[in-house]
């Protein structure tokens, strides 16, 4: 028996694994350093303002803050959102093909398209013998 097909069942699935996980790393690495905060200096206050006016916050709140592109999934602001080059790669292409890889390694591990053929020859058997009426029918 060869390596790949001996190993090839449990490398689809560490590369499943691996592909599967890696929108999460990338939601992960956006939410750690897609997010600046700073904080506020002595004397300081921070308002929240609207169209109605500006609302002075409490001193119990020194620190603010706000947003970088850091990986994002979608690019288009307010308007059309369209994936970035991050969220074709990973959310579309990497899990995509992890999930594939996982399906097409579990049906390697049980020799399940081994099963489905001898599965068909036995039907076909049957049939060809005018007993598969009587095995596919049950009381």
């Amino acid at each position: 028996m060869t390596g790949c097909r001996k190993w090839g069942p449990v490398y689809c699935l560490i590369a499943a694994t691996i592909l599967v996980d890696m929108d999460l790393v990338r939601h992960l690495i956006n939410d750690a350093w897609g997010t600046i905060c700073t904080e506020t200096e002595d004397g300081q206050s921070i308002q929240i303002c609207d169209k109605s006016g500006c609302k002075l916050l409490s001193d119990s709140y020194d620190t603010y803050c706000y947003s970088q592109p850091m990986m994002d999934e979608f690019s288009g602001g307010e308007g059309f959102h369209h994936l970035t080059f991050w969220g074709w790669t990973f959310t579309f292409i990497a899990t995509w093909t992890g999930y594939l890889l996982l399906f097409i390694g579990i049906f390697w591990i049980i020799n399940m398209p081994q099963k489905l053929r001898a599965q068909w020859r036995a039907l076909r058997r049957a049939r060809g013998a005018g007993t598969g009426r009587e095995h596919l029918v049950s009381n």
